[in-house]
Formats: C-alpha cells, structure tokens, sequence
C-alpha cells in the first residue's frame, strides 16, 4: 500500500500544477509583451517569479512548500492592507466632498477621470475593497492548504485546509470572471478591446487568472479524495497491540458517529441470541451414576433400596 508521503508528492507532480506552470509562463510573457511599462515589467516579473516557485513546487518536497506560502502570505497580507484603505478611501468620498475631487485629479494626472457621482464611486469602491479581502483570503487560504500538504509529506495523514481552499479558488474563479465582464463592459465591447493591445492583454490576463482559479480548485479536490481515500483504508489495516507474550496484530474497524456504534452493538447481541438458541437445540449431555442402575438387591443396600 501506498504511503501518504508518497500520494502527496505524486501530487505535487501532477498534470494540473504543470498546466499551471506554462499558464503562469504565459501571462509572464503577455505582461512583458503586451502591456509594457512598468506595470508590465512588474506583473511580468511577478507571474515569472510563480511560474519557477510553481515548478519547484512541483519536486514534491516541504522546501517547494514553502516557497509558494512566503509569496502567498505576502500577498494575503498586503492584500488585507489594502482593502482596508480602498474601503477607507470609499467611506472618506461618500462623507467628504474634497476627497472625490482630489481623487479625481489624481486620476486625470494618470489620464484616467471618474465620471460617476461621489456616491457611485463610493459604492464601487465598497465592491472593490471586498474583492481585495476575498484575494487576500484566498492567499491565506492558499498557505493553510500548503501547511497540510508539508503535514502528508511527513506520512502525516491531514487533509485539513484543503476543503476551504477549494471553496476559495471556486470564489475567486466567480470573481475573475466577473471582473472580465466587467472590464469588456467598460471598454465598449470586444471590438473597442481588440482594437488596443494593452486592452487585449488585460483581458486574457484576466481570463487565465480564472482558468488558473479552476485548475486549482479540481487539484486541491484530487488532493482531498486522495488523502480521505488512504484515511478510510488506514483505518481499516491491521493494528500492532503488544502483549506480555510479544506482539500480535488485531484487525480493527473504527465506527465514526453512534449510528455505526449501535448497529454494531445491534448485530452483536443478534450473534449473541443465534448462540443461545444453537445452545438451546442441542441434546444435554447426561451424567449418571452407575449404581443408578442397578436393580438387583444383594443385600449390601439397605431397606430403603427394597420396594
């Protein structure tokens, strides 16, 4: 039987983080190729920088575990961070009138102006710093799952963290693919956004984020029925007792809620009745004295012997 430290680095290896490690690749080129500047060599370095944490991820080791939760707790924290100032920044525009418009001016030195009202950009920059809690969210998340796969490389059976990040990487798949929505919304449609290639790039940046999103929700699932699997068949091997003659090797069955505790007692005091009742058809056995037998009187019995 398989080892769980064996499971998990044969999952550690599987088609879906190498997928993960090209799709990584790729939106490290489009960012150096087709958004350009410095936000481009930015998010171009840092997708390069994933894709060879993911790679080494891939060796199957605790160190490769750790090196994807350093930038997965540096995100997750600085993520919370700026959530907390995106809302903060949305709760001052609503309440104070001098914000919007020094926001604005700032915007239009970036050749960008806000054309909603105070209380519509409040609101989405409400929606915006939500987004930005679920992102850092899904990054601690992403450090818990890592935590419980460094556990299954020990031959420590967990499966701990797994479940909630599945759950993420589904929320932040629904969050990507809105925000793509939204972003072709904005631009006028795809024809507006084919017509640029910074527009372009963006948009499949953000639509492989999702599909990014999508592979790890189906490998964190495979790594969840993987170790649940070898849990139920450990539960079910032999267990090594030692007694004052040596060691012997007892067959377990753990019963894990009352249910399978009370059948259990159930087709106990059944077995115990279907013995009772074998018991109860067989012939006694019957002891006699051989003096019991004897009828003939030969004087050595007394009065009482004679009828």
């Amino acid at each position: 039987m398989d080892s769980v430290s064996y499971i998990a680095k044969k999952h550690c290896r599987n088609a879906f983080n190498m997928i993960s490690v090209l799709l990584l690749a790729i939106m490290s080129a489009i960012a150096f190729v087709g958004i350009g500047g410095y936000a481009g060599l930015a998010c171009g370095l840092f997708f390069g920088l994933m894709a060879l944490i993911t790679l080494f991820h891939t060796r199957g080791s605790t160190i490769g575990c750790t090196s994807v939760q350093i930038p997965s707790a540096i995100i997750s924290f600085a993520s919370f961070c700026l959530a907390i100032a995106v809302g903060a920044l949305g709760f001052s525009v609503i309440h104070y009138p001098g914000v919007y418009d020094y926001v604005n001016e700032i915007l239009h030195q970036m050749g960008y102006t806000l054309i909603v009202p105070p209380e519509t950009a409040a609101i989405l920059l409400g929606v915006c710093s939500l987004a930005i809690f679920i992102v850092s969210f899904f990054a601690f998340c992403a450090v818990k799952y890592m935590n419980t796969l460094k556990k299954c490389l020990k031959s420590v059976i967990s499966c701990h963290g797994a479940g909630i990040f599945v759950a993420a990487s589904i929320i932040m798949f629904v969050i990507a693919v809105a925000v793509a929505f939204a972003f072709v919304l904005s631009h006028g449609g795809l024809n507006e956004i084919t017509s640029s290639g910074v527009k372009l790039s963006l948009l499949a940046e953000i639509a492989i984020l999702a599909v990014l999103m999508v592979i790890a929700a189906i490998s964190a699932g495979i790594f969840i029925r993987e170790t649940s699997s070898f849990k139920e068949i450990h539960n079910e091997t032999m267990k090594v007792e030692t007694n004052a003659d040596g060691t012997v090797y007892v067959p377990i069955k753990v019963y894990s809620d009352s249910d399978n505790y009370d059948s259990f007692a159930a087709d106990h005091d059944n077995d115990k009745r279907e013995d009772k009742k074998t018991l109860g058809s067989k012939k006694p056995f019957i002891t006699t004295d051989p003096h019991d037998n004897l009828h003939e009187i030969d004087g050595s019995n007394n009065e009482h012997d004679i009828i």
